[in-house]
């Protein structure tokens, strides 16, 4: 991680896969499965090359 000046406090971390079946899941978190959610947008949570330079 040094070679990406990642504060030491961060991981680097990412998932792909494919959605489950909410069905399977606890009624708990079977609800939040179907509550409205957004994302913020890709350029402010990716840098370039080290860290903090965000990608514009």
């Amino acid at each position: 991680m040094s070679g990406l000046s990642t504060p030491i406090y961060y991981e680097i971390i990412h998932a792909f896969g494919y959605p489950g079946d909410p069905t399977v899941l606890p009624e708990q978190l079977r609800e939040r499965e179907f509550l409205p959610w957004s994302r913020r947008p890709i350029r402010e949570r990716t840098f370039f090359g080290q860290w903090g330079n965000l990608i514009l």
